[in-house]
């Protein structure tokens, strides 16, 4: 099958000071439109491809001239392909197992916070489990490693690191097809684990 994903973000990327608590936006917002290809048989394997673009991102000019990672950022560009394969192993009547590993690879545009620069895998085992209530409720996650050659930006140390995620989801209508979603992702830096190396996210969809 084939699909377009369009996500916008507010704020994605911003710099938090823990000795002065400063805030400093980097990036205002950011339109991504990912495009991707997948084909699922019979055996539980499934494999992907993903090329994300990012159409827009509004820079902070305020902080271009005050080091040398903010002169020149891209407004667009391709960001980094990722291929992955995923192989569900096991499955009961409310919960189900199976290993993905999705590799990245460095295509996307260097001037814009759009690549890792290097190659990366992030192997991971992810897990659902349907609970038992009156109205649908799916408790979801993963756990795994994103392994990839360190990339350094300011005080960050962009290395190894545990990778996770928990969440839920629900259905919010009848048929099922729309569903509600709040998950919580993040990193656990293995080469250093300072603040910087250790991002929290939640979305909601």
């Amino acid at each position: 099958h084939a699909f377009v994903a369009v996500d916008y973000g507010s704020r994605p990327f911003r710099l938090l000071s823990v000795t002065d608590n400063q805030d400093i936006i980097v990036l205002a917002d950011r339109t991504t439109f990912n495009v991707g290809l997948g084909r699922a048989f019979y055996s539980g394997l499934a494999i992907g491809v993903v090329v994300p673009f990012v159409g827009q991102q509004g820079v902070n000019d305020s902080l271009v001239g005050t080091a040398p990672e903010f002169d020149g950022v891209a407004a667009s560009g391709l960001g980094d392909v990722i291929i992955s394969g995923r192989y569900a192993f096991w499955r009961s009547e409310r919960a189900r197992g199976a290993l993905s590993i999705p590799v990245s690879f460095p295509t996307g545009t260097a001037d814009g916070f759009m690549t890792h620069g290097s190659a990366v895998a992030r192997p991971r085992f992810l897990w659902d489990y349907d609970l038992d209530t009156d109205h649908p409720v799916t408790v979801i996650g993963n756990l795994g490693v994103a392994a990839r050659a360190s990339s350094k930006f300011l005080d960050l140390n962009q290395a190894t690191a545990l990778d996770f995620g928990v969440g839920a989801e629900t259905p919010i209508s009848g048929d099922g097809r729309w569903q509600a979603l709040a998950t919580v992702v993040g990193e656990l830096g293995l080469v250093e684990n300072d603040f910087a190396e250790r991002p929290m996210e939640l979305i909601g969809a």
